[in-house]
Parts: structure tokens; sequence; C-alpha cells
């Protein structure tokens, strides 16, 4: 699915980022692609932990998740 979007909508894999609480079905395959990924700690992310070194970035509430948003639009 992601693959999908990226060739739809005309993306570079290192302009998109991923969020989810599952590492094996949200992250690990947006990984594959060269996709970014940020792993929730909170939900069934809390039973991710031995997840949590594998993916660019660990959040713990929403807010950070903005902050990380807002670092990629600062770039452009």
């Amino acid at each position: 699915a992601y693959l999908e979007l990226i060739n739809a909508f005309s993306y570079k894999a290192e302009d998109v980022l991923v969020c989810g609480d599952k590492y094996s079905i949200d992250l690990s395959p947006a990984k594959e692609l060269g996709l970014k990924t940020v792993q929730v700690m909170w939900g069934r992310g809390k039973s991710q932990k031995q997840h949590f070194e594998k993916t660019h970035f660990l959040i713990d509430c929403f807010k950070s998740l903005i902050e990380i948003v807002g670092s990629y639009e600062d770039k452009k």
C-alpha cells in the first residue's frame, strides 16, 4: 500500500513519514521502502519495545509528531 501511494502521488521515499504502533505491520514495510518511521509508545505501541531501536523516531505524545513534521518543513 505504501508503494502504491508513493507512486500515485509522485512522492520521494525520503519525503514520506509513516507513524504507527505495530512495527511488523506499520513500520517495517515502510522502512524497507526507505520511508522515515515513527513508533508511537502508547496503546499497542507499548508492547513493541523490542523494535524501538529499529525506527527513526520514537514518540510518547502526539505533540512530538508535530515537532518532527515541523523539523522537516523547516528544511524545505
